[in-house]
């Protein structure tokens, strides 16, 4: 990939090197002036304003995370809020070796904004739009980790293809394809792992009760419908029996068959 990447220079590519000025080691990127967080915008809510500069960030190549925040004086809201690239700060303990190799490494980048609450409103105060590092090139700028995501939609259809016993490697391969290409899903393939994952923990431990909640359901709907569920000292399923209309119907032309 990174081959590719470097022999075959996209226009996209191209565009994003030349609006990225690198003068002494600041990198400024050159987006459209409506893009950016201009001093003295507003903002109706917190969420408009990340999302705001979230959306520049994308167009610029960084992440961002939520940093410092003031609250009033009675706690009950948030009156400052400032937000930053995701390398700013310094990543600690620097001298030790990691259990594992990480991605992203903070260099003190101060590129940042901060509005504060002035009546009803979020008005910017604080816009600094400079990097002390190079910024993402848009093939690459997807895979950040404020602009990853999986949406509702993701997130119902990969529930449906589970539930039918597609793996997890044909459905990233379906997502893929529906979406235009990978990184049109807006998400990685471990991002759908970990999310299955987290699912299958949080139904660990209630898969009996979902089970006893679905035989009383099926009951509901028909009154010949019948269960048996018999449990061990732990609580766990030890035995499970059920039979519909039609089973029992069926036995009772061909119980005698067992016999034979």
């Amino acid at each position: 990939m990174e081959t590719i990447y470097q022999g075959e220079r996209t226009e996209a590519t191209r565009l994003w090197s030349d609006s990225c000025s690198a003068d002494t080691n600041v990198y400024t990127p050159q987006v459209e002036d409506v893009l950016k967080p201009m001093k003295n915008r507003e903002f109706q809510t917190l969420d408009e304003f990340f999302e705001f500069y979230n959306n520049y960030a994308f167009e610029a190549g960084f992440s961002v995370r939520r940093s410092l925040r003031e609250k009033s004086r009675d706690g009950t809201e948030i009156v400052r809020q400032e937000l930053c690239c995701h390398k700013e700060g310094h990543s600690k303990n620097l001298k030790a070796q990691p259990k594992r190799r990480k991605g992203i490494i903070r260099k003190g980048c101060l590129a940042k904004v901060t509005a504060v609450k002035r009546s009803g409103v979020y008005v910017v105060s604080q816009f600094i739009e400079g990097h002390n590092h190079p910024l993402t090139s848009p093939p690459r700028v997807h895979l950040l980790k404020s602009h990853r995501g999986i949406s509702h939609a993701t997130r119902c259809l990969t529930m449906e293809l589970g539930v039918v016993n597609i793996p997890t490697h044909q459905q990233i391969s379906l997502l893929e394809v529906q979406s235009g290409g990978i990184e049109n899903m807006g998400c990685t393939g471990k991002d759908i792992y970990n999310y299955e994952r987290d699912k299958r923990n949080e139904l660990k431990g209630h898969d009996g009760d979902m089970l006893y909640a679905h035989f009383l359901l099926q009951q509901e709907k028909n009154p010949f419908f019948t269960f048996k569920i018999e449990e061990d000292s732990e609580n766990r399923i030890k035995h499970c029996f059920w039979a519909d209309a039609t089973s029992r119907r069926a036995y009772s032309f061909f119980w005698r068959c067992g016999y034979l």
